[in-house]
């Protein structure tokens, strides 16, 4: 899934928050062509992979935290 406004992060990440997604990688940089690469786990679930090429939304993933 490609994210790039923080509009659009805020909702996922309360999806991701109350079904209890942990972030498992990260990868690249918002500043790189492939963009910033966040995956997140739950046990039993599907993975979740969120790219974005905005720097204010790479710098939302990395403040998220399952146990907020």
């Amino acid at each position: 899934m490609i994210i790039e406004s923080l509009d659009d992060w805020r909702d996922y990440a309360e999806i991701l928050h109350r079904m209890g997604y942990s972030i498992f990688q990260l990868q690249y940089s918002s500043k790189l062509p492939e963009g910033f690469r966040a995956q997140f786990i739950l046990t039993g679930s599907p993975d979740v992979d969120i790219v974005t090429h905005k720097a204010e939304v790479e710098e939302a993933i990395l403040k998220y935290s399952s146990g907020r």
